[in-house]
């Protein structure tokens, strides 16, 4: 009996080794928290995310189509057979008043194969796989952009969850040192030093911070389910995001006009723009190819039964080839492309005017990104500046509050100050960090 269920617990385990991983041992467990550097947000991101696998399927789809005009140049092969039952024939000599029957092979059976292959069309066939070939670099492209926009909402939404983290601390810490005062406050209250009226505005200010710290839990949790979002992480699976709030910085050689000089060629608007200029432009070549004359290799051959190539007809089965040149001039599309050529040209020029102008956006946005970058660099180094005066200013009001030389309405206010310095410089870095990746995307970089 134990050897029985021995051999059942075996078996049993064996089985469960055999299944899918995550249906046996899952993924992360949901109370164990999924730590996230930001490079490996990205990279789920570009997993993950519909949209990246939306577009990823749309590159797919373009390479299939370039691939299907590849084998247009490939000859046309046919083959059939076929039967059919012959009546009698009616054959009139003499005027319609004493008609001939003529009896015939009843039987037709014929099987034939054909081949033919475009030997010149003023190279429209080449043009299309042309047309083709830039619309799947149009859609690598595109890919490319797609997931540079989502990498830039990742990184917005990532450090949007640091920096309200950055903010709970700093309340957090705030309320334990309003909280200390508040005792000390306390003390000389029943002492007389202190009116009820500065007790009771302290605790106001308590309580306003509590409320301040419960929006920004919410603000973190909502960020979050964001981020899960965009990650394809399930919404009940905990997070920890591990980079702290860094500055990136630029190489030192990276100048304004190198950045616009890179990004007008490099960058993913640019190039989308180049390759649909491209397409334009091949576009046209077809519609001027269909005034061409058109050169055909054809080749055929067929079996028959009966032998119906001379007269009588021979009950035997014979074989017959043939293969030449076929030539076709369109005539008709003299006058009937004349139109849609006239578009095709139209709709070339417009798309190299679109180049120009989206060369110009590309300059302008360069430089925008590029200067509110350098101010957010600046806002940051007067954020710590500003987070000294402030922390000194309180301490001499604290100080003097305390020794009855100064108001609680001064201390509650350089305590505000304070707190929004350090508030101010958290934001400030966020925002400049978020411009730096902005800066790169506009480049092609990111």
């Amino acid at each position: 009996m134990k050897q029985q269920e021995i051999k059942v617990g075996y078996s049993v385990f064996c089985i469960l080794l055999l299944l899918p991983g995550p249906c046996v041992f899952g993924q992360t467990p949901e109370h164990e928290p999924v730590k996230l550097t930001l490079n490996q947000a990205w990279d789920r991101a570009s997993a993950y995310n519909k949209e990246v696998a939306a577009q990823q399927i749309t590159t797919r789809q373009q390479a299939e189509e370039f691939n299907d005009a590849k084998t247009k140049r490939l000859p046309a092969l046919q083959a059939g057979t076929g039967y059919n039952r012959l009546t009698a024939m009616t054959a009139f000599e003499d005027g319609l008043s004493k008609p001939k029957k003529i009896h015939l092979t009843p039987d037709n059976v014929n099987l034939d194969a054909s081949a033919s292959v475009i030997l010149y069309q003023g190279k429209q066939l080449n043009n299309y796989v042309k047309e083709k070939e830039q619309a799947k670099y149009l859609s690598v492209t595109q890919q490319k952009q797609q997931l540079a926009e989502v990498k830039v909402k990742v990184a917005t939404t990532y450090y949007s969850v640091q920096r309200n983290e950055q903010f709970r601390n700093l309340l957090l810490a705030n309320l334990k040192e309003e909280e200390k005062r508040q005792q000390q406050m306390k003390v000389l209250f029943k002492n007389g030093v202190v009116l009820r009226s500065d007790l009771l505005r302290a605790e106001l200010q308590i309580s306003r911070q509590n409320m301040k710290l419960i929006e920004v839990n919410n603000t973190i949790l909502l960020a979050e389910n964001e981020l899960k979002l965009l990650l394809g992480i399930p919404q009940v699976q905990a997070l920890t995001l591990t980079d702290p709030i860094v500055m990136p910085q630029l190489q030192k050689e990276e100048s304004l006009a190198s950045l616009i000089s890179e990004a007008q060629t490099e960058g993913y608007e640019i190039k989308i723009a180049t390759q649909r200029t491209h397409i334009a432009f091949f576009k046209q070549k077809q519609v001027q190819a269909a005034f061409m004359p058109k050169v055909e290799l054809l080749a055929n051959y067929s079996y028959a039964y009966p032998d119906n190539v001379f007269y009588p007809t021979i009950k035997r089965v014979y074989g017959l080839g043939s293969a030449g040149v076929r030539i076709t001039m369109p005539l008709s599309a003299l006058y009937q492309n004349k139109h849609k050529s006239a578009i095709a040209q139209l709709e070339s020029g417009k798309q190299k005017i679109l180049l120009a102008d989206q060369e110009d956006k590309t300059g302008q946005l360069t430089m925008n990104v590029y200067i509110r970058y350098n101010e957010g660099l600046k806002r940051v180094e007067i954020a710590e500046e500003n987070i000294k005066l402030a922390t000194e200013n309180y301490r001499i009001v604290s100080a003097g509050y305390f020794n009855q030389l100064a108001l609680l309405t001064d201390l509650l206010d350089a305590d505000t100050q304070l707190l929004q310095s350090r508030f101010d410089l958290e934001d400030a870095k966020v925002i400049a960090i978020l411009q730096y990746y902005q800066l790169l995307k506009t480049a092609g970089r990111l």
